[in-house]
């Protein structure tokens, strides 16, 4: 009786996977018309194109100058929220946020930046980033609130660790059968991916051990630079393996937060970016002087991935001074393709039928200027009406102010800064630290837990932080070297 309600439970939870990618796909449909979180694309060398028209309206307006990655959104409407770039954050004026710089983002990693909205919170977002070529920083999160600066933004909390040390992929995919979001990385060094979830709560690590740090795949050795995809409606992910020479695929369970099915196509060197089609009947890898594209409509195996008759390489660069770059799915359906030191990108068309794909190397003309590397991605799968989860959840915000006060600026990571938990709720309180004396040795308004004590000696202080409000907090700090 057991083992018959097991399967039958299997049944039926299979059944309900099925219906709830139905009304995904509907979904996808839907908001692709009303939702317009990233339709708009801000790239390097101030080039900044918007997708609520077709072709998308080009202008020069932006301050980036990173040779790759970066982020943007926007709100329902389309209306320019906030980007990034290289170690920096920017508002919708295109000026530096008053803390938006310093981050530990990556100038030239693959996909140093990600954005993910707060699900029921419309003021809040998580930028997401990656240290380029698996350095020391490793992946951490930044907290952007929008009501602050007068509504133009800014980071609240920041360079949050997560791990370390990781590749400088990563990728985020609605939840379905919840209100959140599933964000995934990969760890440098193992074939560990590692998955968050975003919810109303904030930014936690997936509920079981078993999802949270999954061993699947093949392992990232040495060279973190990777690019990981989902396909649209988040049913698979793909990511580049330059350690392997390869691209993985796997398959992915937007209700649990699951990976597995690991497959793996040989494709050689100089691997750049992967990319599914809108519907993800076909995948795409871009190397440096090939484009390739895989069939994903029957049955996909290790076999079918390496087979002759499911795979092929269908496109090159017009000459050897121009190289392939990254590849986007983005909100005019085609699929853009970077050339670099090239005026246009390139254009997929027809991406979902496999035998008629067709290269349009003069795709968008790039005026008066070159790609010169990869630009942001577009986050597919997160462009999508929220208003069903607007009171569902009541949003549990801590207010209360935590002090820790045992600090070790030892450089492991562990209690090197003097860190207040919820201080970004107070972005207006001034903080002070004064010696044994009676001397302010440190004093800022809208701290942001980067003070370390490492060039004082080891003892007794005392911290003084003074809200808006006129309320003031004093304790002792000890400080152990």
């Amino acid at each position: 009786m057991k083992l018959c309600k097991v399967i039958c439970d299997e049944e039926v939870r299979g059944k309900m996977i099925k219906l709830m990618f139905f009304i995904s796909s509907i979904g996808i449909s839907i908001s692709a018309n009303c939702q317009k979180q990233y339709q708009n694309w801000i790239m390097s060398q101030n080039i900044s194109l918007d997708f609520s028209t077709n072709p998308p309206d080009f202008k020069r307006n932006n301050t980036l100058s990173q040779s790759a990655g970066g982020a943007a959104i926007s709100d329902s409407t389309g209306q320019l929220l906030f980007y990034g770039g290289g170690d920096r954050l920017y508002n919708k004026e295109h000026e530096l946020m008053p803390n938006g710089f310093g981050l530990a983002s990556g100038e030239a990693s693959s996909q140093s930046m990600l954005i993910v909205p707060n699900p029921v919170v419309d003021s809040l977002y998580y930028l997401f980033t990656t240290a380029g070529s698996g350095e020391h920083p490793g992946y951490r999160y930044n907290v952007v609130n929008m009501t602050a600066d007068s509504g133009r933004g800014d980071v609240t909390n920041k360079n949050i660790k997560l791990y370390t040390p990781t590749t400088e992929a990563q990728a985020a995919i609605r939840k379905l059968g919840d209100c959140g979001y599933w964000v995934v990385s990969h760890e440098l060094g193992n074939s560990n991916f590692r998955v968050y979830q975003v919810d109303e709560y904030g930014v936690t690590p997936a509920s079981e051990d078993v999802i949270a740090i999954q061993d699947v795949g093949w392992p990232h050795v040495t060279d973190a630079n990777a690019h990981m995809k989902f396909s649209q409606d988040g049913s698979m992910i793909a990511i580049l393996n330059r350690d392997s020479l390869g691209v993985e695929l796997f398959d992915f369970d937007v209700v649990t937060g699951e990976i597995s099915n690991p497959r793996f196509a040989a494709i050689g060197i100089e691997m750049q970016s992967v990319a599914f089609s809108p519907l993800g009947k076909t995948l795409f890898v871009s190397q440096r002087l090939d484009l390739h594209k895989f069939d994903l409509r029957g049955e996909i195996t290790n076999e079918s991935l390496n087979n002759p008759l499911y795979r092929e390489t269908f496109a090159s660069p017009s000459s050897e001074s121009h190289s392939f770059k990254g590849l986007y799915l983005c909100p005019d359906g085609l699929i853009w393709l970077g050339v670099s030191e090239f005026n246009h990108f390139a254009h997929l068309t027809d991406t979902d039928n496999y035998a008629s794909v067709n290269y349009v190397q003069l795709g968008f003309h790039i005026y008066k200027s070159v790609i010169k590397g990869s630009m942001n991605d577009f986050t597919v799968g997160l462009d999508w009406d929220n208003s069903s989860c607007k009171g569902v959840h009541p949003p549990r915000i801590d207010s209360t102010l935590h002090f820790y006060t045992y600090v070790t600026p030892n450089g492991d990571e562990f209690n090197d800064v003097f860190f207040i938990e919820n201080i970004h709720l107070y972005p207006k309180s001034i903080i002070r630290i004064i010696n044994s004396l009676g001397e302010i040795i440190f004093e800022e308004e809208g701290y942001d837990n980067n003070w370390s004590p490492s060039h004082l000696d080891g003892g007794t202080y005392y911290y003084q932080l003074v809200q808006m409000d006129g309320e003031v907090f004093r304790g002792k700090l000890t400080i152990v070297n």
